[in-house]
């Protein structure tokens, strides 16, 4: 810790006492290595602490700052191709889904269509059933109004025989004395 960093928050995080670690590439133009490809590293600040006693529970204060680098391009090239893998099965299932959720939508939409037509089937029987009980109603009233008018005609008749019969019970009974 003989000089102070301020842009570098791993340093920072390993001064505060805690392993902080980051992937780099390198190789860009600046890059003064010779290799052809660029590489990743991964930087490591590690603190380093002072020596404490053993039979003390506390570790020592931090000291310094060890930085590391290790050459991490063939796990990046892992995490890519891992990244694919991921994005790859990640698609097929999206895609397993949907066209499994498309012929369930396809099924219940042809259910939904049959049922449709089977409401409108059944629908439509019902009207004819009710237009046939209204003519058959319609028609009963008719023979119900025609069969009132008979009795009430039968009963003016009765009433006009009635009336016709008693003088001429009167008059019968007169002309036998």
């Amino acid at each position: 810790i003989g000089f102070k960093i301020r842009d570098n928050s791993n340093y920072l995080e390993a001064v505060r006492g805690n392993v902080s670690s980051i992937f780099k590439n390198r190789g860009d133009p600046l890059d003064i290595s010779k290799r052809p490809e660029p590489i990743t590293l991964l930087e490591t600040y590690v603190p380093i602490r002072s020596w404490a006693p053993p039979e003390s529970k506390e570790s020592g204060p931090i000291v310094g700052v060890m930085e590391t680098y290790q050459d991490a391009t063939h796990l990046a090239k892992e995490v890519r191709a891992a990244r694919i893998r991921i994005s790859s099965i990640s698609l097929l299932g999206m895609s397993i889904l949907f066209l499994s959720l498309f012929v369930i939508v396809k099924k219940a939409d042809r259910i939904i269509q049959i049922k449709t037509q089977e409401l409108t089937a059944t629908n439509k029987e019902l009207q004819e059933l009710t237009q046939a009980l209204e003519e058959k109603v319609t028609k009963r009233t008719e023979q119900l109004i025609a069969q009132a008018k008979l009795a009430s005609l039968g009963t003016l008749s009765a009433g006009i025989a009635h009336e016709l019969n008693s003088p001429l019970g009167s008059i019968a009974a007169c002309t036998e004395r």
